[in-house]
């Protein structure tokens, strides 16, 4: 039979402390009381991972992990998981020891040999066993650590080995014993007796041999006799806290060393007759495994032994078989049960006790909510249960069911006498039971007849100063029973305090403090004063915090302050000091609504809740709670279900059963949560040092002992697992977790999950802040940090690197497609222009064809009216001939296009003297030259007998285009210069102006057919589009160039011509064909026009504006006859002259120079002086949309050209007529002299009136007269005069009269300042101010954009038109 090894290290050192804790297992304070815990003790099997039932040794290490040595592997155990390590790790599976020194190092002993445990890399490294010179396997018992660091290994099979000064090379055999084989226990004694003096001894206990102490400074070796023969057990060798040592044998007593008769003798503790498999010791008391019949606990100050009954639901406790003890650094016990498991018991457990339901126990309470409970003389307790009646607990602990004609449901219970217990039964109302004989006598009856109501539902129970019984109902109010019975209820659901009469007819508790009888309520609280006899006023204070509230259970201290549990939570109330404090969960208490309340002696008040116990220290203001994984029968408690025993243990009902403790045992909870980090997972494999990521590695520690983690891009999704190491309350436990580079707020998972699952990480550096949190503990704040190494395209190198590239692609790629895009875009934009000038031109085309023929039938019938001898009507026909040669000129432009882009125009060269040819065609235009001064210069560079091939029938066509455009954009009084020279075999041509020049952002695309010039000056001179084109057209088939630029200084164009001197198969000129002159219309048709002029019938006159000089001569020949006619060539003139002179009628152009038909318009329109003329605009430009534009300007007409005479003559009569009616009814007149208006400024515009129209203009002018000299004058004064809003008064006027209220009180005032200043009474100033202008400049300003000049110049001009005045009447007197 194998020897076996067991010991015990208790030295004072902490590493060695650990070694003695192994073995040691002590509950606090168990004396004379047998525990019922019903809660919270937790078994670990083979189903919950561990990885066999066989427990051989458990130990924590430093770090809070529980390692778990077994026969079938080595288990660790972090409080949430086991992870196992067997044959694939370990020299063999089966595990006997395990041991950690003061280093921290895991010693492992197998049946095979000694192993280390390596943290870093999760590994064990195995220790070579040196015996007799040979490398040899062990069986490895026991381990342990001396004061030196020596590691001291007992074996089966091979004595005694030893590590020498823990250097971890090799183990050797213990020479100084070799004569023992199976060794079985050794401690190290490390005490000091009584004599002082101290031993540091080495014990072994041979299983056959007996027990053997080496004194490790001696080294010598002793055997210490046993009083028995049998064989000595495993594990059952301890060391107290007082030096003692204790040992047991197989079916034996435990016995103890006689250190003065150098024995072991026996003891008085008791293993009930079944096998000592396990002993541990703690302060004064002895822990007993046994084999077979559970736990003892053995007093060794009192010599006293007692039972420990843990209950599990998984197996009989009091018959486990214990064969290995733990107490965790948290007090917490863990026990080895054979072919069980692993039981833990939180050290709470050891302090409370619990009595509830216990499936197969003669010593247990029905599973039946606890509704009151009772404590008696003896410390023995009466329980009420919500439907199983009453039970009685001895002060043993032993629970049995009272036996009688009990109601089911005990709502509270009371001490008759010695006896008799009274009884509160919810439906059966008050009784009285005799405990001796079962008896019991109802009160009912009695009740009823003094409260007729009265429906039996009693609930509480408490005796005044007077001896008289106080019983509480739910609904009949609450009674008092003494030498009669009295009923006090409450009559209005509105509660006075002033009232004698309960606060409510539902009573929750009673309580009897002197004099007063306190009642707690479902609405607020009363008191009764037993010596006036009445219920007393309650403070207001009170009244006004709880009075609306309910009041569940009620005591006080003893020292004056009374406690309140209340759906508020605790309240605190002090009569004398007129003090209240809530107490709620927001302060700490364990829930919202506080239910059951006691005060204990040493100053703390005690709360049962919906959610736990609460412990209030008023004096240091700290709460304290407790849960039911601290051993209470659960979290939620019953109404005013409470009681303090005569020694001072404290009882409180719940749902589950009964919870009971000395307040003295009870202290706050100190233990701290420490989190760690226990596994860090990448895809579901766990992670240590020996890992990389991506080549590199992740962690050089252990994972535990690791703050910085390093991980590449792709493991960016990693897991954290996490652990306290707490293993109370684990389902409870709240994790939670945050990190700052991404957000302040934390993160929490649901009660229980250790888990923190990352999974977005992008690279960076993060630091992850963790914590957890049980009930009122708080963890550290754990921070690791987590490097993401980016991928190698995500590191700033790459990025640079691919910055650059992708600029580069991306100017690359913008450049193509951008070229791409204009090259598309442009041959989308040819192919639609191309399609679009093919329509317009072949439209062009045929309507020439169409155009041709009546042209002919036109043109030649008039030339021979011109030959004919002059009369009225020739100036008529040299005009319709020059404009039908323009028409045919242009229609030949378009055929002869269409021929050269179907090759089908061949040029006829002849050769000519260039320099006579183009100044002959420049001559063709003196006649616009002279008529708008424009100054002309031909310069020829070369002799003038220089010829050049070209085909004369076409070139002039070039020429004539350039000439057109050249006079079109040059203004009046401008130049043209013509430039002929040569340039080596070249002929170069330059026509140059001084116009507006061309806009340089379109000079390439002045030669394209159909352009035309959208800028707004441009638009003035629309043309076709095709001249110039044309003329490109024809100078290519010249084999030369045509070029536009801009002159050097800035305005003017110059179009230069250039053309080979020799062309092939040129002929010779032959004068014989004449080129058609274009001298010879333009001189008939412009002299013609001018030889007549007719006296006006009428002396009404009319301005024409026209850039056109044939269209203003041919108007003011047909108009001349009936009116007097004025020709201005642009809109600035035409205004400047209607601002000067009287005028009757204006006929417009829209296109012109320096100001368009539209702004004239506008500007006539708006000025109150002209605004009366009607506008008629004759234009080339014929849309609607033109239309509108130019009737919404406030034109009187609009006449697209070509125009009929007849109706232009109408519209002219119509519009005059109209005017003079108008005239004629409503005289507006403003005049130095009525009777004259010829005598006169400007007259005010003439509006056609309704009735009501006229007399407000009446109003309205009348008012501006009378206050014409008030600065004041102004719209709001003008508006509140007529009676209108300012709104309407600008829109009426705006309609009347054109203009708004203020332009209208201004036109007045300049009005009246132009009389003044024509009858030259008043200086400027004295005018300026006499018409309510402050600002004499403001004056003159104003003047002038009404009048179009100055104050002053408008004197002079009025005094030159008086003296021309009375020369004409001079001059007509003289003709009469």
């Amino acid at each position: 039979m194998l020897k076996y090894i067991s010991y015990i290290c208790k030295m004072n050192n902490g590493n060695t402390m650990n070694r003695l804790l192994r073995k040691i297992f002590t509950i606090a304070i168990l004396a004379n009381t047998i525990c019922l815990t019903a809660q919270n003790t937790h078994l670990f099997t083979t189903d919950n991972g561990l990885s066999n039932s066989l427990i051989n040794e458990i130990i924590q290490d430093k770090y809070g992990y529980i390692w778990i040595a077994t026969e079938d592997g080595l288990n660790r155990f972090d409080g949430i998981k086991f992870k196992r390590y067997g044959t694939e790790d370990l020299s063999h599976s089966y595990v006997h020891s395990i041991y950690e020194d003061k280093d921290g190092t895991l010693w492992i002993g197998t049946l095979t040999g000694l192993l280390t445990y390596n943290r870093e890399n999760d590994t064990f490294n195995q220790i070579p066993i040196i015996y007799n010179g040979d490398t040899i396997e062990a069986h490895i018992s026991d381990i342990v650590e001396d004061s030196k660091g020596n590691i001291w290994v007992a074996s089966t099979g091979r004595g005694l080995l030893i590590c020498q000064d823990n250097i971890a090379h090799n183990c050797q055999e213990y020479v100084g014993i070799r004569d023992i084989e199976f060794t079985s226990s050794v401690i190290i004694e490390n005490a000091i007796d009584k004599g002082g003096t101290s031993y540091d001894n080495l014990w072994i206990v041979a299983h056959k041999n007996g027990v053997y102490c080496i004194n490790l400074k001696t080294k010598e070796v002793s055997l210490v006799p046993i009083s028995n023969d049998k064989p000595l057990a495993e594990n059952a060798f301890v060391q107290s806290i007082n030096g003692e040592i204790y040992l047991s044998a197989d079916g034996s007593n435990t016995m103890i060393y006689n250190r003065e008769k150098h024995l072991f003798e026996p003891t008085n503790i008791n293993s009930g007759g079944f096998f000592c498999s396990a002993l541990s010791a703690r302060d004064e008391e002895i822990l007993i495994g046994t084999d077979g019949n559970g736990l003892f606990s053995y007093d060794s100050k009192k010599q006293e032994q007692h039972r420990i009954d843990l209950y599990s639901s998984q197996l009989n406790f009091s018959k486990a078989k214990i064969h290995s003890i733990f107490i965790d650094r948290n007090k917490g016990l863990w026990l080895g049960l054979f072919q069980k498991g692993v039981m833990y018991i939180p050290r709470s457990l050891s302090m409370i006790k619990s009595y509830g339901y216990r499936p197969n126990s003669t010593s247990d309470i029905s599973s039946a909510a606890i509704t009151a409970i009772l404590a008696g003389d003896d410390n023995d307790l009466w329980i009420g249960t919500d439907g199983n009646g009453l039970y009685y607990v001895n002060k043993r602990g032993v629970a049995e069911q009272f036996e009688g004609d009990i109601p089911p449901t005990i709502m509270a219970i009371e001490h008759a006498n010695s006896d008799k217990l009274w009884l509160c039964a919810y439906s059966d109302g008050l009784l009285l039971l005799d405990k001796n004989t079962g008896k019991v006598t109802s009160y009912n009856e009695k009740m009823s007849d003094v409260l007729k109501t009265y429906n039996k539902r009693t609930t509480c129970l408490e005796y005044d100063n007077n001896g008289n019984l106080w019983v509480g109902t739910y609904g009949s109010g609450v009674f008092r029973i003494g030498g009669r019975i009295e009923s006090h209820i409450s009559t209005s659901e509105d509660y006075n305090y002033n009232r004698n009469e309960p606060a409510n007819n539902y009573i929750n508790s009673i309580h009897a403090i002197g004099d007063n009888v306190w009642m707690g309520t479902y609405k607020g609280v009363s008191c009764y004063n037993t010596k006036i006899g009445a219920f007393v006023v309650v403070d207001k204070l009170l009244h006004d915090n709880i009075g609306s509230h309910v009041i569940y259970d009620i005591c006080d201290d003893g020292n004056g302050t009374i406690w309140f549990a209340t759906d508020l939570g605790l309240v605190r109330y002090n009569p004398m000091e007129k003090e209240l404090e809530i107490i709620d969960n927001k302060a700490g208490l364990a829930s919202e609504v506080a239910v059951a309340v006691t005060c204990d002696n040493l100053g703390r008040t005690w709360v049962g809740t919906y959610n736990g116990i609460s412990c209030y220290d008023s004096k240091n203001r700290i709460i304290d709670n407790y849960y039911s994984h601290h051993g209470l029968q659960g979290n939620q408690f019953s109404r005013a279900a409470i009681t303090t025993c005569t020694n001072g243990d404290i009882y409180f009902g719940g749902i589950s059963g009964v919870t009971g403790f000395d307040p003295y045992t009870i202290t706050p909870e100190t233990s701290n949560l420490d989190l760690n980090v226990t596994g860090f997972l990448i895809n579901g494999q766990e992670i240590n040092s020996t890992n990389t990521s991506d080549n590199k590695p992740i962690t050089t520690k252990s994972i535990i002992e690791t703050d910085t983690f390093n991980i590449s891009y792709t493991d960016r999704a990693f897991v954290l697992e996490l652990s306290t190491f707490n293993f109370i309350g684990i389902e409870r436990m709240r994790y939670e977790y945050r990190m700052p580079e991404e957000s302040d707020e934390w993160s929490t998972n649901k009660q229980g999950d250790n888990i923190i699952n990352l999974k977005t990480l992008s690279h960076g550096t993060y630091t992850i802040e963790m914590r957890a949190a049980l009930d009122n503990l708080v963890s550290n704040v754990k921070t690791i940090t987590v490097i993401v190494r980016p991928m190698w395209w995500q590191t700033w190198w790459a990025k640079t690197i691919f910055i650059v590239v992708a600029l580069l692609l991306i100017t690359l790629l913008t450049l193509s497609a951008r070229e791409r895009i204009k090259v598309k875009k442009e041959l989308l934009e040819q192919e639609k222009a191309h399609s679009i000038d093919e329509a317009k031109f072949q439209f062009f085309f045929n309507l020439s064809h169409e155009i041709r023929t009546p042209l002919t039938l036109i043109i030649n019938p008039i030339k021979e009216l011109l030959n004919q001898e002059e009369n009225e009507n020739t100036k008529k026909y040299a005009l319709i001939y020059r404009n039908s040669l323009r028409i045919l000129r242009l229609i030949n432009q378009l055929l002869d296009i269409r021929k050269i882009e179907k090759g089908q125009m061949v040029m006829q060269f002849t050769t000519v003297k260039i320099a006579d040819f183009v100044k002959e065609v420049s001559n063709s235009f003196d006649y616009i030259s002279e008529k708008r001064n424009i100054k002309t210069t031909f310069v020829c560079q070369m002799p003038d007998d220089i010829t050049a091939d070209i085909d004369p029938n076409q070139f002039d066509k070039i020429l004539y285009n350039i000439y057109s455009n050249a006079y079109k954009f040059t203004p009046n009084k401008g130049e043209i210069k013509t430039t002929v020279g040569k340039d080596g075999n070249n002929i170069v041509i330059t026509i140059e102006d001084n116009g507006c020049g061309i806009d340089p952002a379109i000079i390439h695309k002045i030669f394209d057919r159909f352009y035309q010039d959208t800028n707004e000056h441009s638009a003035q001179y629309a043309g076709t589009g095709i001249g110039l084109n044309y003329a490109r057209n024809i100078v290519t088939l010249h084999n030369g160039t045509i070029t536009a630029t801009n002159q050097s200084t800035g305005t003017g164009a110059i179009f230069t011509v250039t053309i080979p001197q020799r062309q092939k198969n040129a002929k010779q000129q032959d004068n014989s064909e004449e080129i058609v002159p274009q001298t010879e219309e333009t001189y008939l048709a412009t002299n013609v026009l001018e030889k007549e002029r007719h006296r006006p019938s009428t002396n009404k006159v009319v301005l024409i504006v026209d850039d056109e000089p044939e269209i203003s001569m041919f108007l003011q020949n047909e108009l001349s006859r009936t009116y007097k006619v004025v020709c201005r060539s642009n809109g600035k003139d035409a205004y400047d002259y209607a601002n000067k002179n009287d005028i009757s009628m204006v006929i417009s152009d829209i296109m012109m120079p320096e100001m368009d038909g539209i702004t004239l318009c506008k500007k006539i329109k708006s000025n109150i002086n002209l605004t009366h003329i009607p506008v008629i605009l004759l234009t080339a430009k014929h849309s609607d949309e033109d239309r509108n534009k130019g009737l919404l300007t406030g034109a009187d007409a609009y006449i697209a050209k070509p125009f009929d005479m007849t109706h232009l003559r109408g519209t002219i009569h119509s519009l005059l007529s109209n005017r003079d009616r108008i005239m004629n009814k409503i005289h507006t007149q403003m005049s130095a002299d009525p009777n004259n208006p010829k005598e006169g400024a400007p007259q005010r515009k003439v509006v056609m009136l309704k009735s009501q129209n006229e007399i407000l203009m009446q109003k309205v002018t009348q008012y501006i007269e009378q206050h014409i000299s008030e600065p004041e004058l102004n719209v709001a004064s003008l508006a509140a005069y007529v009676g209108m809003s300012r709104v309407h008064m600008h829109r009426k006027l705006k309609e009347l009269t054109g203009q708004s209220a203020r332009d209208y009180i201004k036109s007045m005032r300049l009005q009246q300042a132009g009389i003044l200043l024509k009858e030259k009474k008043l200086n400027i100033s004295d005018v300026a101010y006499a018409l309510g202008y402050n600002n004499l400049s403001h004056f003159s300003a104003s003047f002038r954009d009404f009048f179009g000049m100055s104050p002053k110049d408008y004197m002079l001009a009025a005094k030159r038109n008086e003296n021309n005045k009375a020369k004409e009447d001079e001059s007509e007197t003289k003709d009469i």
